[in-house]
């Protein structure tokens, strides 16, 4: 159902870029707001800059339709595989190529699951690990760069609203950046 989604989303989009200086601007924003948090987040500083190196380019996207939060907490997919979407929120980027970053959050990150007992957490990432979208490696290979791009600035735009209180979160959050900052050099 998800496949059909992206690959539907897709097919409806037009070809379109993104300019690199708005993606900077954004990186910006999201920078200001570490003031004070260091402590928190030890390598976010750092790691925002290497993103930031890596952003050289437009983003070559399809833009189009956008749900804007497409995590496994908003869709429910019924016996039948019909998919149903809700909570839509206003996408930062007009392109598939966001739900498919906000998809790899939860099926490679576990961003819906963090929170839950180990044992819910544990079959949750085992059905992210079988029902894995397969159009997803399809964008990866068609739009490397963009969804490299996409998916760390999708991440680092959960860090401002994370509380300093939620420790579980803030370790997600920190062990997640890790991994996407690393498929930059991939």
């Amino acid at each position: 159902a998800l496949d059909f989604y992206l690959l539907n989303s897709i097919s409806k989009s037009e070809d379109g870029t993104y300019p690199v200086a708005e993606i900077h601007k954004k990186i910006e924003n999201i920078k200001y707001t570490l003031n004070g948090k260091d402590a928190l987040f030890p390598m976010l500083a750092q790691q925002i800059d290497s993103f930031s190196a890596f952003c050289t380019k437009d983003l070559n996207i399809p833009l189009g339709e956008c749900h804007g939060d497409l995590t496994l907490a908003n869709l429910k997919i019924t016996e039948a595989n019909q998919l149903y979407l809700f909570d839509f929120l206003s996408c930062e980027i007009n392109s598939p190529l966001q739900d498919a970053a906000k998809i790899i959050q939860d099926f490679e990150h576990g961003w819906s699951f963090r929170k839950e007992k180990e044992s819910i957490r544990i079959k949750g990432e085992i059905f992210c690990e079988y029902a894995y979208p397969s159009f997803l490696k399809t964008l990866d290979r068609l739009f490397w760069y963009e969804m490299r791009v996409i998916e760390t600035l999708t991440l680092l735009r959960i860090f401002p609203y994370i509380d300093v209180k939620d420790i579980i979160t803030i370790d997600w959050f920190n062990r997640t950046i890790i991994k996407s900052i690393n498929k930059l050099t991939r």
